[in-house]
């Protein structure tokens, strides 16, 4: 996750939650669920996060470059990916795809 796209994905699922989309951090750093909620609370992140997320983004979805937003339908299905850093009015365009009007 990128700390500075992480306020992006808070607002985006704040604005969006109530249409089913769901943001899910993954910390593949293994840092400590203190330090972890610690980030969260000073960015007043309103998401889950994955802690020890390092096989989840390297093994089953084959994450190689940081950032990487995947776009996973409710099925489970990989609908998209975006690498590198996303603006918030990227991220929006991106999500209003993939969520039912």
């Amino acid at each position: 996750m990128c700390r500075a796209e992480a306020p992006h994905l808070s607002k985006l699922e704040e604005k969006y939650g109530a249409r089913g989309l769901v943001v899910i951090g993954v910390n593949i750093d293994n840092d400590s669920a203190a330090r972890v909620r610690k980030f969260s609370e000073q960015k007043n992140l309103g998401y889950k996060m994955l802690l020890r997320g390092e096989g989840v983004a390297f093994n089953d979805y084959w994450c190689r470059a940081f950032p990487t937003i995947y776009w996973i339908d409710p099925s489970g299905k990989v609908r998209g990916r975006d690498y590198g850093y996303q603006s918030f009015d990227r991220l929006e365009e991106r999500a209003r795809g993939f969520l039912a009007p």
